[in-house]
């Protein structure tokens, strides 16, 4: 739940994102919003994610209280209209005590019903924190993926215990087999990290590209989450090998969130973006062209039923029309036959 910014300085914006990880924890309850000019400048409404309003907030009207890091506290009406819900009367409020401007970061926190921490990060590159987000809220994300025959592949329990090997490769050129694949994190094996299947099939994935995918990551970023990013960077590759025409169109939008953080952490994963990207076409194009065969169906259908209608009006006519003739031909046999009898009447009569 991100609002898309511009990519600006990056400044102290990852040690601010550590601090929060720290205060808030992993399970907590949160969105982050970029302030726009409608929400600091002018207007001063601030919509809410939907999805976070429906999972965590009522569906009527009430006050929500939100509490800064000095610990203000500031009472906002809740608005629920029929497309969106919005922070309105107070909010301004909050806006001008905190001195909030365009491009501001902030953090929101659902520390119990009703009330939010919020943290102010000021004007910084919303990208690394929703990366940061991200990974915070994948693990529990891809437990809710539709294809539940592709569990993500548990870690190790020695998952922290990474050691630095004698022999260390830099170059995916001087890699011939999976015994000479050593994957190095700022120059640290994180082998006995990853399970041997985890390595084989993460191999298997970096040959066709010849690099190894994770070269470019962030130097913040350690052996832990590193085999975190390779295990679930390995799981949804799978899964996009198995998807079918049937997947659910939100288990490709939480793939795609997923590989958007990693590539933002300098994962190498264009490539199944790619392929994701065109998975997602063929399947708008393949829905599409069963909709309008769907929509033809139905109309021809339709048309059939017309017809049979129209074929059962003509049948009733033609039946009434066929007793009618049918009455007439009785008719006239009766007033044939009478006179038939009249003129044999006649002829048998005596002259008078």
């Amino acid at each position: 739940m991100f609002a898309n910014v511009d990519n600006p300085e990056d400044s102290s914006v990852k040690s601010q994102v550590e601090e929060i990880k720290a205060k808030i924890g992993v399970e907590a309850p949160i969105f982050v919003k970029a302030m726009q000019p409608s929400n600091v400048a002018s207007g001063f409404l601030l919509a809410l994610p939907k999805q976070f309003c429906h999972s965590h907030l009522p569906s009527h009207d009430a006050t929500i209280i939100l509490q800064d890091e000095s610990g203000e506290k500031y009472r906002t009406k809740f608005i629920v209209q029929k497309d969106k819900s919005i922070l309105s009367s107070g909010w301004r409020r909050f806006c001008f005590a905190n001195k909030l401007v365009v491009g501001d970061v902030l953090v929101f926190h659902l520390v119990r019903p009703l009330k939010f921490k919020v943290y102010i990060m000021g004007t910084h590159s919303l990208a690394e924190v929703e990366a940061a987000f991200s990974l915070l809220k994948f693990g529990s994300c891809t437990k809710q993926t539709a294809f539940e025959e592709i569990r993500p592949m548990p870690l190790p329990k020695d998952v922290c215990q990474v050691h630095i090997d004698e022999k260390t490769t830099t170059d995916f050129g001087d890699v011939e087999n999976t015994k000479d694949f050593t994957i190095l994190v700022n120059g640290v094996s994180i082998n006995s990290c990853l399970s041997e299947e985890i390595r084989n099939r993460y191999y298997d994935l970096c040959c066709p590209q010849r690099s190894f995918l994770h070269n470019h990551f962030l130097e913040s970023i350690n052996g832990k989450l590193a085999a975190e990013i390779i295990t679930e960077t390995i799981n949804i590759a799978n899964a996009i090998r198995a998807c079918r025409l049937s997947t659910p169109h939100g288990a490709y939008v939480l793939w795609e969130k997923t590989l958007d953080a990693f590539e933002i952490l300098g994962m190498n994963v264009g490539f199944l973006r790619a392929r994701l990207k065109r998975l997602l076409s063929l399947s708008f194009r393949t829905k599409q062209a069963l909709i309008r065969k769907s929509k033809e169906a139905k109309l021809e259908q339709a048309r059939a039923k017309d017809k049979v209608i129209t074929l059962e009006s003509k049948y009733w006519k033609w039946k009434e029309r066929m007793v009618s003739a049918d009455a007439k031909i009785e008719a006239l046999k009766e007033v044939a036959e009478r006179r038939e009898l009249f003129f044999q009447e006649e002829a048998v009569a005596p002259w008078g």
